[in-house]
């Protein structure tokens, strides 16, 4: 459970190659890991705005989502593999989609998806007011469509409109080419960190190219080489 004990202060050693730190709790404090002066952090100068042009940057939404994070514990997260997906929604006959790493299976019986959604995204509003997304999950060669949904807001920019898709269950939007794609009900929303945890019970499945997912490396989607 999370609570104010459940923090620490920061411990950081190197180990004797000088490359390696370790920033995590120490036993017996409760002073956030962050508010410490033991790691650099990496924080945020500019306030993420609706108004705000987005810049040709794969960690843009990322930048301003976090405020102060010490970068070997995000260096670290960053190394655990993760698929790329277009997650679709609608609400009252607004499209909405958007890239996701933070993706995975929470339960095979019943068959359930998680998929964390940032609380500024304009599609996270859809999801909100929607009974169904989808899921569409990206082989190797579709970086472009990863970049397409990860870099630009609808707000500014009619994202389906420029790509071949269907409209599955009520209508919510799908990509056409894609490994995988999933209509899922959601089930539970439940309120995290900078994200929220939508949970939604797999309705139908279909395997379109069967390809092998595109993984998100580092800051930014790139095939495996």
């Amino acid at each position: 459970m999370w609570g104010a004990n459940s923090w620490g202060r920061a411990a950081s050693t190197t180990c004797s190659s000088g490359r390696a730190r370790w920033c995590g709790p120490s036993a017996g404090s409760t002073t956030p890991i962050w508010n410490t002066a033991s790691r650099p952090c990496r924080r945020t100068t500019t306030p993420w705005s609706r108004n705000s042009s987005l810049r040709g940057d794969p960690g843009f939404w990322h930048d301003r989502l976090v405020n102060a994070v010490p970068t070997i514990i995000e260096d670290a997260l960053r190394l655990i593999p993760a698929p790329v997906a277009v997650i679709g929604a609608a609400s009252e006959g607004t499209l909405g989609g958007l890239t996701a790493a933070w993706l995975t299976r929470v339960s095979l019986d019943p068959p359930l998806l998680l998929v964390a959604i940032g609380r500024q995204r304009f599609t996270y509003d859809l999801l909100r007011h929607s009974t169904a997304f989808t899921v569409s999950l990206l082989h190797a060669d579709q970086v472009a469509e990863a970049r397409l949904f990860g870099l630009y807001s609808r707000r500014e920019r009619d994202k389906w409109d420029e790509v071949d898709h269907d409209l599955l269950g009520e209508g919510i939007p799908a990509l056409r080419r894609c490994s995988a794609r999933f209509l899922c009900r959601i089930g539970d929303m439940v309120p995290t960190g900078d994200h929220d945890l939508f949970i939604g019970r797999v309705e139908s499945a279909e395997i379109l190219a069967g390809q092998p997912a595109l993984p998100m490396r580092g800051r930014d989607y790139a095939p495996s080489e």
